[in-house]
């Protein structure tokens, strides 16, 4: 049998929660969690002491027993991690709501070319700039990882003393303008 050694007092909480909601009032040994959870003799009791220590657990004749501090704690903890949940869920919406606003903005633009209207040669660069903020917004709110390294060079010096480096949406958004104004001219 594999032993456990990464369980978390969290874990042991919780063990202790569902067999409390199965019979209140049966105290569960340290050899029974320790089988359950698959984890080692020093590790479980560790985590039984501090959780002991903590009033997060009642020991009775070597058994133990969430109680209502446990619970409660156990009850925060989800909350907490359910209040998370939203925030992921506004970055993603910002993310579709600057990637949608840049593909209208571009298929604005072929529309209006297939009725005859062109961009202006002086203006190309501003197209260019819109397309790599709205990028760069779109992949940081998605929280994606890309990253762009790279050297000015300096006409008066013979190496290349000032270097960049960006990651996530700022580095999509020099990778953009570089490619745009390169390939878009």
């Amino acid at each position: 049998m594999a032993k456990n050694n990464n369980i978390s007092r969290k874990t042991v909480l919780s063990y202790l929660n569902e067999c409390f909601n199965n019979d209140p009032t049966k105290f569960i040994s340290k050899i029974e969690i320790r089988n359950v959870l698959k984890t080692d003799q020093k590790t479980i009791d560790k985590i039984l002491a501090y959780l002991c220590q903590s009033n997060y657990i009642s020991r009775e004749n070597k058994k133990y027993q969430i109680n209502a501090n446990g619970i409660d704690y156990l009850d925060k903890e989800s909350k907490h991690h359910d209040e998370q949940v939203p925030v992921l869920q506004i970055y993603n919406i910002c993310a579709v709501v600057f990637g949608g606003i840049t593909l209208v903005f571009f298929m604005g633009l072929v529309v209006f070319s297939t009725l005859g209207f062109h961009v202006p040669d002086n203006s190309r660069f501003l197209v260019v700039v819109v397309l790599a903020l709205g990028s760069g917004l779109s992949v940081n709110f998605l929280g994606g990882s890309f990253a762009a390294k790279g050297n000015i060079p300096l006409p008066f010096a013979k190496e290349h003393p000032v270097k960049f480096a960006a990651t996530g949406g700022g580095a999509i958004t020099v990778i953009v303008l570089i490619l745009g104004n390169l390939l878009y001219s």
